[in-house]
C-alpha cells in the first residue's frame, strides 16, 4: 500500500529556523533505535547514510519528499508491509526549506519471506539483502511511526519556542536592569542636588556611581573652568589623565553637542589615533546650551571579563541622562549665585544706609551681626539659624532710618520724648522689611532686639524665652559693641567694665544662657569688636576659617 502526501497548502513551515538539524535527527535515531539518511530534495543529493541503510532509492518518491519539506511536518510517503518510508523535515537553512530525515522501517517481527520479497519489490530492493537487513531488526508498528515522529519534532519545536522565550525574557530583563540602574542612578543623584553643591562634587559622585554600572575599563569627565577638574574611576586608564581633554577634542564638534558611540568598526581605522582605545562613548555637558564638560567610558568590557560587543544606545542614553542633570545644575547654580548677589549686594546697601544715617555707628551692624553669630554657635544653634543671626544681626537697626537724623545724632543725653522716637526703631524696622518675604525669617529679631529678660524692653514688654531665642541672642551682641563703642555722648567703656555690666544684667535684662556663652567665647568675641573687616557672605556656611567667627564646634 502507497500513502501519498496531502495536496501541498501554503502553511508555512512549522520547524524554526533556529532548531538544529543534527539535534532532531539525533532524537529521531535514538527513538527508532536506527538510523536515518539525510536528503537535500532541491540539490537532490543524499547527504547523509549510514552503513546499514537499506539501499532503497529515494529518488523515486523524490515529489513526495519535496512536497514533505514544504509542509514543514513529517509523513509515510511509502507503506508496504513489513516495510514503512518515514520522512521528517528537517529545519530550513535558507529562506525555503530543502532538507529531511528519512527511514525504512521494519513493521512486523519476523516477516515471511514472501512478505520480504513482496515489499523489496515495491521498494526497488534486492531481496536477499533486504532480508539480511531485516534479520534481528527491532519491528515499529506502522500505525505508532508517525505519531512517534511527529512528538518528537513538536517537543523540539516547544522546546525551542521555550529557549527563544528565555533568550526575549533575558534580553527584555537586560533591558529593564539597564533602565533601572539608569532610574536608581538618577534619583540618587536627585537625592543629592541642593544648590549649595558644587557640581564638580556632584560630578565626582556621578562617575564613580557610573563606573559601577557601566561595564567599560574606566568612566572620565571633565568640567571647564578655571581650574579645569578632572575625575576618573575603573579598573584601567587607556589615556593618560593630561591627554583627555585632548582626546575628547579629536572626537570632532559633533561629540561636543550630543551623545557619541564608536565601537571596534570605527576605532580600527588606520586614522584612529588612540590604538589603546577600542570602544568609546561619550556625552557633552552643557549649561544653558552652551558646553562646559563631558562625560565618557572607554573600551567595553562585558561583565563576565571577556572581550567582545561594544556600546550602545543604553550606554549613551545613561552618559547623557546623567550629563544632563549636571548641566541643569550648573545652570541652577549660576542663576542661584546671580540672585544671591544681589540680595546680598541689597542688604548691604540697607547696612550702608544705616551708617550713613549715623556715621557713630559706622560698623555696628556688621559688628553685632557677627558677634550674635558666634555667640549662637557657642550655644549650639544649627545653619539656618547662624544664617538668620547674621542677615538679622545686619538689618536689626533698619529702623533708624526713620529717625530723625536730629534726635539720631545728638551729641547731649536724650530727652524722653526724643528716647521715645529712638525705641521707635524696631517697629519702624519691622514695617520696613516686611514686605520683602525672603526677610520675613529675620523680623523676629529686627522687632524684639530691645527686649529684657524681666519683660522691661520694648517694643511688646515680653518676658524670658516669650521673647525669640535669635532676638535675645541679639541683644546680647547689640549691648557688648554699644557699651565698647564710642558715641557722640561717651567713650567707649572698656572691657572689663562691660563684662561688668553684663554679669549684673544676666537674668535680669539679658538671658544668662546667652551672658554665659559670652564668656566661654570672649576672646573670639572681643576681636570682633576689635577688628574691621569687609562684610562676610550672608551664608554664614562659607566663611573661611580665618574669619573672626570661627565655626568649630565649641558648646558651653
Amino acid at each position: 500500500m502507497v500513502t501519498t502526501a496531502e495536496p501541498l497548502s501554503a502553511t508555512k513551515p512549522t520547524l524554526p529556523r533556529e532548531l538544529s538539524s543534527d539535534s532532531l535527527v539525533d532524537r529521531l535515531e535514538a527513538a527508532f533505535r536506527q538510523s536515518f539518511a539525510v536528503l537535500d530534495v532541491t540539490r537532490g543529493a543524499l547527504e547523509r547514510v549510514t552503513p546499514d541503510w537499506p539501499r532503497v532509492d529515494i529518488f523515486r518518491w523524490a515529489s513526495l519528499c519535496e512536497h514533505v519539506a514544504r509542509r514543514g511536518r513529517p509523513e509515510v510517503i511509502e507503506d508496504h508491509s513489513p516495510l514503512l518510508l518515514l520522512a521528517t523535515p528537517l529545519p530550513p537553512e535558507e529562506l525555503s526549506p530543502s532538507r529531511i530525515a528519512v527511514a525504512v522501517l521494519l513493521t512486523e517481527a519476523n516477516p515471511s519471506p514472501a512478505a520480504l520479497e513482496s515489499a523489496a519489490r515495491a521498494f526497488g530492493v534486492d531481496g536477499k539483502q533486504l532480508t539480511q537487513w531485516a534479520a534481528g531488526r527491532r519491528a515499529w508498528p506502522a500505525h505508532a511511526a508517525l505519531p512517534l515522529a511527529t512528538a518528537i519534532v513538536e517537543s523540539l519545536v516547544a522546546q525551542q519556542s521555550v529557549s527563544s522565550m528565555k533568550n526575549q525574557l533575558s534580553e527584555v530583563s537586560g533591558q529593564l536592569l539597564a533602565t533601572f540602574e539608569e532610574l536608581n542612578l538618577l534619583h540618587q543623584m536627585t537625592e543629592g542636588l541642593s544648590l549649595g553643591r558644587h557640581e564638580r562634587e556632584l560630578l565626582d559622585q556621578a562617575v564613580d556611581w557610573l563606573a559601577e554600572i557601566i561595564a567599560s575599563d574606566c568612566v572620565v569627565a571633565r568640567l571647564d573652568g578655571t581650574p579645569a577638574h578632572t575625575t576618573i574611576a575603573g579598573r584601567y586608564t587607556p589615556i593618560a589623565a593630561d591627554q583627555l581633554s585632548e582626546f575628547f577634542g579629536r572626537l570632532g564638534p559633533q561629540a561636543q553637542r550630543r551623545s557619541l558611540v564608536l565601537n571596534h568598526d570605527r576605532t580600527s581605522s588606520p586614522t584612529w589615533a588612540y590604538p589603546e582605545v577600542r570602544e568609546v562613548v561619550t556625552a557633552p555637558i552643557l549649561s544653558n546650551g552652551e558646553p562646559i564638560g563631558w562625560l565618557g567610558a572607554l573600551n567595553y568590557r562585558p561583565k563576565r571579563g571577556a572581550y567582545g560587543g561594544g556600546f550602545g544606545a543604553v550606554e549613551g542614553s545613561l552618559l547623557s541622562s546623567v550629563a544632563t542633570l549636571i548641566g541643569v545644575h550648573a545652570g541652577n547654580r549660576d542663576l542661584f549665585e546671580q540672585r544671591k548677589q544681589l540680595f546680598d549686594s541689597a542688604v548691604y546697601a540697607l547696612t550702608s544706609a544705616i551708617d550713613a544715617k549715623d556715621p557713630y555707628t559706622c560698623g555696628h551692624s556688621d559688628r553685632v551681626a557677627r558677634v550674635a553669630v558666634r555667640l549662637a554657635k557657642q550655644m549650639g544653634c544649627g545653619a539656618d539659624e547662624l544664617n538668620a543671626l547674621y542677615l538679622g544681626g545686619l538689618l536689626h537697626d533698619i529702623g533708624k532710618i526713620g529717625i530723625d537724623d536730629a534726635v539720631l545724632r545728638k551729641p547731649d543725653k536724650l530727652t524722653d520724648d526724643e528716647y521715645d522716637q529712638i525705641k521707635l526703631h524696631p517697629t519702624l524696622g519691622e514695617q520696613i522689611l516686611q514686605g520683602v518675604p525672603q526677610l520675613a525669617h529675620v523680623l523676629p529679631i529686627v522687632r524684639h532686639h530691645h527686649e529684657t529678660w524681666d519683660g522691661n524692653g520694648y517694643p511688646d514688654r515680653l518676658v524670658t524665652d516669650a521673647c525669640p531665642k535669635l532676638a535675645r541672642i541679639t541683644a546680647v551682641a547689640d549691648a557688648i559693641d554699644a557699651m565698647g563703642s564710642d558715641r557722640p555722648y561717651r567713650k567707649g567703656m572698656p572691657i572689663e567694665e562691660v563684662e561688668s555690666i553684663l554679669r549684673r544684667g544676666a537674668g535680669k535684662q539679658w538671658d544668662p544662657n546667652v551672658v554665659a556663652a559670652y564668656f566661654a567665647a570672649r576672646e573670639d568675641v572681643q576681636a570682633i569688636c576689635r577688628i574691621e573687616r569687609e562684610p562676610h557672605d550672608l551664608d554664614v556656611g562659607r566663611w573661611s576659617e580665618g574669619d573672626a567667627c570661627p565655626l568649630e564646634e565649641t558648646h558651653t
